[in-house]
């Protein structure tokens, strides 16, 4: 036991000085793009729901719809490599919705001329996440892989074996390659616990989540010192050693700005009155979702701020997008 409170400790420690050197994109340079079901709270506007794709500033201004984030270029968990040339996704919506199981695959960005299936097994493979060199993704499966997807980009011969990390989902790489945050599902024990685990000791862990609360999809601060999950009781930014554990907002799906000054996230009739209502047709498939709308907040809790403005639209998906991941070559 004095063992594993030690490495611990350790493990704590090197979190704390866990950071990125790359220069982050300022906020005021991005947009979001998202996607969403859209419908009413009639019956008729419920029969005719459709989904649509749009963009917003983070002044609530709405944007242009770059032409390489359109509905043909759509996917499931999208997340860009770090060079920005290399897109990885899931097909965990198509495949529900065909009643199949969930791959992982790479597309060429932005043309997605080339799109390389890279897991083929029977279960569903969920929720990409790069290494930041670009050369791995981490991703959820029967538990938590790594696999090596640059040889694929340098038309290589590629050895697409699996490595098995440790029991989990939702998993999410440092920004300086040295750990893994993740969901503690399937372990018992751990279950709807945010934990950080260093790659070197896979079997010692930290938590960074309350005891009694279910959490889910942890996120790194752009320069890896902090992170911020979704629990029962809402939205919390914590230090990545484990200190300063803060609930910030209510609300869901949180990811952090590429300068690390703003979070969005999925917010719904608790923020604003107005949200709430039925939106979509409800069949055995596809049941009717609540109406939600995208806020912003800053780290430490202040200025939350609505940014879009429909009251009757189920934000499903959504993403921070920098001028050069929508830049055509």
């Amino acid at each position: 036991m004095k063992h594993f409170i030690s490495i611990t400790m350790v493990l704590a420690i090197l979190l704390s000085s866990c950071s990125s050197a790359e220069s982050p994109v300022l906020t005021s340079q991005t947009i979001i793009v998202y996607s969403a079901l859209q419908g009413g709270n009639n019956v008729v506007a419920q029969i005719f729901a459709k989904g649509t794709i749009r963009a917003v500033d983070v002044n609530g201004n709405e944007k242009a719809l770059p032409v390489t984030l359109n509905k043909d270029s759509w996917h499931s968990e999208m997340t860009w490599s770090p060079n920005k040339t290399w897109l990885a996704f899931s097909t965990a919506y198509e495949n529900a919705v065909a009643g199949g199981n969930s791959d992982i695959f790479i597309s060429s960005w932005p043309d997605q001329k080339q799109i390389i299936q890279i897991t083929t097994d029977a279960t569903n493979d969920i929720h990409p996440s790069w290494s930041p060199d670009g050369v791995q993704l981490v991703y959820e499966s029967n538990g938590i892989f790594t696999v090596k997807v640059d040889c694929f980009m340098l038309s290589q011969k590629c050895n697409t074996s699996p490595i098995f990390i440790t029991n989990g989902s939702e998993p999410v790489w440092s920004p300086d390659g040295k750990y893994i945050a993740y969901n503690g599902w399937p372990d018992l024990v751990n279950k709807g616990k945010i934990l950080v685990v260093k790659l070197q000791y896979p079997d010692v862990f930290l938590q960074i989540s309350p005891n009694d609360e279910y959490c889910h999809r942890p996120q790194w601060s752009p320069d890896g010192t902090r992170l911020i999950f979704d629990c029962n009781k809402g939205l919390y930014v914590v230090n990545s050693d484990g200190s300063n554990l803060k609930l910030i907002a209510d609300g869901a799906d949180a990811k952090w700005s590429p300068d690390g000054r703003l979070i969005a996230f999925i917010g719904g009739k608790s923020l604003e009155s107005h949200l709430g209502q039925s939106v979509g047709l409800g069949t055995f498939d596809s049941p009717a979702q609540l109406s939600t709308a995208l806020f912003t907040i800053q780290p430490d809790g202040n200025y939350l701020r609505r940014i879009t403005s429909d009251n009757y639209q189920s934000i499903a998906q959504f993403f921070w997008i920098t001028p050069e991941m929508i830049s055509v070559p």
